[in-house]
């Protein structure tokens, strides 16, 4: 019969290795995850079509081998109405049946408002999601921008 030994030590290395991935674990459990806008909400969003001032905040490849395929999801800023607002659009060489959303935060990114999916109808077409308010008197306030290109995972960029 073989018996083991356990020390004070190896006691307490076990227990913080244990704390640890309990924590870990924990973590994983708390982490915010986004809720779909209601089309009531979303859908009253305002539309960039014809926005002015317009800039790029950042662009996101779609797939690893983006510089081939060359499609990105972009975050974008622009004024509406003299106000400013923030939306994701897809360019370059969008396929049909790609995904595109923006998410909102109004809490830090604890929690988020993911406007959309919108899918992509046709190769080449590209889109844009409706446009949120911005205010930067609010830093809590954040957008990102993301997508799922076909057959792909989904990628966001940095909040903004």
């Amino acid at each position: 019969m073989t018996t083991t030994r356990h020390t004070g030590r190896s006691r307490r290395s076990a227990a913080l290795v244990t704390g640890f991935m309990v924590a870990i674990g924990g973590l994983g459990l708390a982490t915010a995850s986004p809720a779909a806008a209601t089309p009531d909400e979303c859908g009253s969003w305002a539309s960039p079509a014809n926005a002015t001032n317009i800039v790029t905040v950042n662009e996101t490849a779609m797939e690893p081998d983006a510089w081939y395929w060359k499609r990105w999801v972009q975050l974008r800023v622009g004024e509406i109405n003299g106000q400013k607002y923030g939306w994701a659009r897809v360019v370059g060489k969008s396929m049909e049946g790609d995904k595109y959303w923006m998410d909102v935060t109004r809490n830090g990114a604890a929690s988020w408002v993911q406007c959309g999916p919108f899918t992509v109808a046709k190769d080449l077409d590209g889109g844009y999601t409706p446009a949120y308010r911005a205010d930067y008197n609010n830093p809590a306030l954040r957008f990102r921008a993301c997508a799922q290109a076909v057959g792909e995972q989904s990628v966001c960029g940095p909040w903004w």
